[in-house]
């Protein structure tokens, strides 16, 4: 009981260790600044202390590497067209929710809602239906090159009608490659959980990926693994999203558990709606 309590309140993501490199000169990228301020064009040069960027109505500018926000490639606007693609079905990525932007997803456990603060931190609230446990959670994001980007974060949570019966907390990372239409994630954390008179610690891991193979279909893909003693267990949960429209999405996957050798059902699909808000 206890690990499956872990398996499904818990998100796992990867320690990051990466730094800025080569631009494609090709490629247009949006930067953001600390002060709000976006420049969208092509990156002629980027070393330890500035980047030249080359826009169409400035012209080239160079700005200091200590006043960037982000760096992220350039989608046909300075937003993410696709609402939805900071999440799999367990996990989340290194891409961000920008200020402004916030989304819900309905599931058959509960509610659970994302807006972002700033364009490189969000925050988020998901509980049962139930409303038990309530389950807060705050992520910065980042870019560390082109097409990646990175994720830290933390999630807690306990149970407000008995706060000492169910304690969670779990600070994570993720390293995420690719954009919106498809990437791929892997990530890492620890958590702890306190359930009744139990408690105890487990390091988590995840590989995510994502892509569109129609216009409103989208191929998606979790997991969460989990190293114990003797043996690894595995939760796999391959499934499809359809969005045909801009602000909505239907999502839906069927779960495997993999352990000694064996591979069983949880017993019901994964199940989701999302709506921006």
């Amino acid at each position: 009981m206890k690990q499956l309590l872990v398996i499904l309140s818990l998100l796992a993501l990867v320690p990051v260790a990466a730094r800025a490199q080569d631009y494609d000169p090709e490629q247009v990228y949006v930067i953001a600044k600390n002060d709000g301020t976006r420049y969208v064009g092509n990156i002629l040069s980027s070393d330890a202390r500035e980047v030249l960027i080359r826009t169409s109505g400035l012209g080239d500018i160079l700005i200091p590497k200590h006043e960037i926000q982000s760096i992220t490639e350039f989608t046909g606007d300075d937003k993410y067209k696709e609402a939805f693609a900071t999440r799999y079905f367990l996990t989340t990525n290194g891409l961000p929710i920008l200020k402004g932007d916030s989304y819900i997803q309905w599931t058959l456990l509960g509610p659970d809602l994302h807006f972002g603060v700033h364009d490189n931190f969000s925050m988020g609230l998901m509980t049962s239906w139930v409303g038990v446990p309530v389950i807060g959670s705050a992520k910065y994001t980042g870019a560390i090159g082109p097409g990646k980007t990175y994720a830290v974060g933390v999630l807690a949570g306990t149970a407000i009608w008995n706060p000492g019966d169910f304690i969670m907390i779990l600070p994570y990372s993720a390293l995420t490659f690719g954009g919106q239409s498809a990437n791929i994630s892997l990530s890492a954390g620890y958590g702890f959980l306190k359930f009744e008179e139990e408690s105890g610690g487990q390091f988590l891991f995840s590989v995510g990926a994502l892509g569109k193979i129609t216009r409103s279909g989208t191929l998606v893909f979790d997991s969460m693994i989990i190293p114990l003693d003797d043996e690894i267990v595995m939760v796999l949960v391959p499934g499809l999203r359809l969005q045909t429209r801009e602000r909505s999405a239907f999502q839906f996957g069927i779960p495997g558990v993999f352990f000694s050798g064996d591979t069983q059902s949880l017993g019901f699909p994964f199940i989701s709606w999302f709506r921006k808000l």
